[in-house]
């Protein structure tokens, strides 16, 4: 669990795998940058998506997975969906905190508004 806290995963429960991960296009569009297909397509940015896993248990192995197979975790604790859910805007806004608002890095970098 250590290993994977440290690669960004924030876990709903101490003793269950259900997590949440900033993806790349988060991390990108919070400082400025590209946004996924989900903002041209459907109009959510990119920073508002929230990627997470009811369990990292998921043995598939699909191709484009953004879950880490290396570290399975065995102990779990099964969550009930109401448990996943309402702890969503709290673990987003601790996996996104210490990123710069987008009007401190244009301010930073001298751009305006």
């Amino acid at each position: 669990m250590k290993a994977l806290r440290g690669m960004g995963y924030q876990f709903f429960h101490p003793q269950s795998s259900a997590a949440l991960k900033p993806c790349l296009w988060c991390k990108r569009s919070l400082s400025g940058g590209d946004q996924c297909y989900k903002n041209q397509f459907y109009g959510i940015t990119s920073h508002r998506c929230v990627q997470l896993t009811p369990t990292l248990r998921c043995n598939h192995t699909c191709l484009f997975c953004w879950r880490s197979f290396e570290h399975e975790y065995t102990g779990e604790k099964d969550l009930m969906p109401e448990e996943i859910v309402s702890r969503i805007p709290f673990l987003q806004k601790k996996a996104l905190g210490g990123y710069m608002s987008l009007q401190e890095l244009r301010r930073k970098n001298g751009k305006r508004h």
